[in-house]
This record gives structure tokens, sequence and C-alpha cells, in this order.
């Protein structure tokens, strides 16, 4: 299994985010033809289901053509709930299923844990308003008129450089 590409900006080297950067300019310049046609996405949710930051990520996957799917995230965080055979067979599944996973609510260390057991691009909470890759919005207002998009477009870049294999 081929390891999943970053998807913590944190992990990202500055030219990893300068990357991120140009690929969101370029997104608000001129939108790109559905390049995650065919792509689906898990949302596993714990909480509530209705989050202003999951419509967001929804309409951001919609917009490039992918699918996300919000799946309830309480069986993932109950222990007891499978046996070691359910739960490989669980994340074979996801494998199947999905290109990425977003954790909505997940302790970090299942997230980190899912991304390791499975080949997948794992993001961590990337619809909260505090994720990482919403620190690049100042520098990209530099490199722009800031928009009503700018968010949507770094979300965009993130999903494209994950998914992009």
């Amino acid at each position: 299994m081929t390891a999943p590409p970053p998807t913590a900006i944190d992990t990202l080297a500055p030219a990893g985010q300068q990357a991120l950067l140009r690929r969101a300019l370029a997104l608000g310049q001129a939108p790109a033809p559905a390049p995650l046609r065919g792509r689906n996405i898990a949302l596993l949710c714990a909480g509530t289901p209705d989050e202003p930051g999951l419509a967001a990520l929804e309409l951001a996957a919609a917009r490039l053509g992918g699918r996300v799917a919000r799946i309830d995230a309480a069986a993932w965080l109950d222990d007891a709930a499978d046996t070691p055979q359910q739960t490989e067979a669980a994340l074979r599944l996801l494998e199947r299923l999905y290109d990425a996973v977003d954790c909505e609510g997940l302790p970090e260390e299942r997230a980190r844990a899912l991304q390791r057991r499975t080949g997948l691009p794992v993001f961590i909470g990337l619809a909260r308003p505090d994720h990482a890759v919403r620190r690049l919005l100042p520098q990209l207002r530099e490199l722009r008129p800031a928009g009503a998009d700018d968010e949507l477009h770094l979300v965009q870049a993130l999903l494209l450089n994950a998914l992009e294999r």
C-alpha cells in the first residue's frame, strides 16, 4: 500500500503550501472542468450533521465534480462495538467505496489510525472553520482581491492535491 499524500496543511513544506495557493488562485480564475468527477469522499460525522462547514465541504467537492457522503461516525467511536474482523471489513469497504475521508468530530488519534490502516487520504476536520488550510487565507488575499469563494478554493486545492494520484 502506498502512502497517501499529505492531507494536513501542517505537514506540507513551504513549497507545498505555495503550490496550494497557486492552485487556489487558478481555481478562482477558471474553475477546473470537474477533475473530481467519479470521486467519492466519505464524511465521517460525529455530532451535529448540519454544521455549516459540512455543506461548504460538499459544495467544494461538488463544484469539482466529486460526491460527498455523510456517514454517522458513532460506530467508529465505540471500541467494543465490533470484532477485529468487522473492523477490518469496514475499513476495506471504506477503501473500496471512497477515494478520501474527512473525519469531523472524531478524535485525532482515530483519524490518524484510519489513515494508517487504509491507504486513503484522511482529512481531520477539513469542514471546520479553524482547519489549518484557512491559515493560508491572508496569503491568498495578498495575491488577489478578497473574494467570497477564497475558503472554498483553498479547500478545493487541498482536495485536488490529495486526490491526484
